[in-house]
């Protein structure tokens, strides 16, 4: 049997690949641009969307399908190349967050994304079943819709689906309304019929309940890597990228990309073994098949004599003057909380810094 070159199985890097074996100099031209232009768009945003489906039409031969497609990729590969950060979540932590339901915290706490662009590999069976590998995150500054944060999902060989989420609106729930409403807007605008199609067959599979559903879920992801209190912990010796920094940007156009740059994060290990552990242990004391999950707030009774786990939910506050300059939104997460017959019990009792 052939043996597998280290990094073939990692599908964001095949899609650097993939972009770079069609457009060898796109790398080289992505950076040209930066240099002449970026003092036109925030520090924050490494290659907005306008100028990658810009770069993109040129290079697709004025097809617009394609040109977005391809535009998505470039404003989202650019970034992520620059030190290849990768999030690998224990299972049992992003089932946890995908059965949250709330996204009503400022639409503001993703802008506070832990990188320029990173990867999120999903682990969760509830995320598999989509067929996406993973996605790519990043934030946009479009000068005539204001800021969006970009989701570019992937799938079998490399195959990508980008979604734009508003960063306009006051909160999350919002931003993905606003999705809606501007997609429809979009298409108004268009005036190639096979377009303006290919677009209202896109929006329609977006209200469709699954790929809302898969926003929603990966959108919970996200959040977590932005809240103070995120468990992130570089993976040992998994590429010997945990103490190597990233190269200045200046190599950025000449470098391989190879899986060595690729620096693997392990996120909420710690908590995922707690939930699993409670979970093992209230089904070996008590003859019920299954452990009862309620929102938080749920409740307003008297405690259940049945154990049970209330779920994680958000908590956002200020800090700072209103006027000072330096005011920060703070985003944590509070962990699941075990409810028993005597005393509530949260998953994680602190965290160290």
């Amino acid at each position: 049997m052939k043996r597998k070159k280290p990094g073939q199985d990692c599908v964001p890097l095949q899609v650097v690949r993939n972009l770079t074996n069609q457009v060898p100099d796109i790398w080289e031209r992505v950076e040209k641009i930066r240099d002449e232009k970026k003092t036109n768009w925030a520090e924050w945003c490494y290659f907005p969307m306008k100028e990658g489906v810009t770069m993109a039409y040129g290079l697709c031969g004025q097809d617009q399908i394609m040109s977005s497609y391809y535009g998505q990729q470039i404003c989202a590969l650019a970034p992520w190349r620059v030190s290849k950060e990768l999030f690998i979540m224990d299972p049992q932590l992003e089932e946890e967050l995908c059965k949250q339901e709330n996204l009503s915290v400022p639409a503001e706490c993703l802008m506070r994304l832990p990188y320029q662009c990173f990867y999120i590999q999903f682990q969760s069976e509830t995320l598999k079943h989509f067929g996406y590998d993973g996605v790519f995150v990043h934030l946009n500054d479009e000068l005539s819709r204001g800021h969006e944060l970009r989701l570019l999902f992937t799938g079998n060989g490399g195959v990508t689906t980008g979604f734009p989420i508003s960063l306009t609106a006051k909160t999350v729930t919002e931003s993905f309304q606003k999705l809606i409403s501007l997609s429809y807007e979009n298409i108004n605008r268009v005036e190639s019929k096979e377009v303006a199609q290919f677009l209202s067959d896109r929006v329609r599979k977006v209200v469709e309940a699954s790929t809302e559903d898969l926003l929603q879920k990966t959108l919970q992801l996200v959040l977590y890597l932005c809240a103070e209190n995120a468990e992130l912990v570089p993976e040992p010796s998994g590429t010997g990228r945990e103490e190597t920094p990233a190269r200045p940007l200046k190599d950025v156009v000449t470098r391989k990309d190879r899986y060595s740059d690729v620096r693997k994060w392990d996120v909420g290990v710690r908590i995922g073994t707690a939930i699993r552990k409670y979970r093992s242990d209230v089904k070996t004391e008590n003859s019920a098949s299954s452990i009862e999950e309620v929102e938080p707030k749920e409740r307003t009774g008297h405690a259940s004599p049945r154990p049970h786990m209330r779920r994680g939910h958000w908590h956002h506050f200020w800090t700072g003057a209103r006027k000072d300059t330096e005011r920060k939104l703070v985003l944590r997460w509070i962990p699941p909380t075990f409810i028993g017959k005597d005393v509530d019990t949260p998953v994680v009792l602190h965290y160290e810094k």
